[in-house]
């Protein structure tokens, strides 16, 4: 038997046996169209009526597992100060996992406001009060 026609019924096995492997029983298995977020760094902005909050401290928290309606849960696991922009990164963080940051700030003498974030979103960076 001539070489290249052993090699074409081998390359023809091959492309048999890789397209059965591409099947499950309700058709052909598809990648995920959505990549999953690589980042593992995320900048954090506290603001206060559109000024930087410098020197703020932001809490990270991991969330309440709930991917629908996430909420800080425990103790914080990192807290950092902002810089003099308002800003302040967090790292090593998991890829496309849910993270919670917050901060509380003193709007007068008797009221005390809470910035929360949570989610998955937070690769582009995250932005906290108004």
């Amino acid at each position: 038997m001539p070489k290249k026609f052993v090699f074409a019924l081998v390359l023809l096995g091959v492309t048999v046996l890789v397209a059965g492997c591409n099947k499950s029983a309700g058709g052909v298995v598809s990648p995920t169209a959505t990549p999953i977020p690589t980042g593992t760094t995320a900048t954090i902005t506290a603001l206060y009526k559109g000024t930087a909050l410098n020197n703020q401290p932001i809490m990270e928290y991991n969330t309440n597992g709930n991917t629908t309606n996430p909420q800080p849960s425990g103790a914080a696991i990192a807290t950092q100060n902002t810089n003099s922009s308002g800003q302040t990164t967090f790292t090593g963080l998991t890829p496309g996992g849910y993270y919670c940051w917050q901060y509380q700030y003193q709007v007068n003498p008797t009221t005390l406001s809470t910035q929360t974030y949570c989610g998955n979103a937070w690769a582009a960076g995250v932005q906290l009060g108004s």
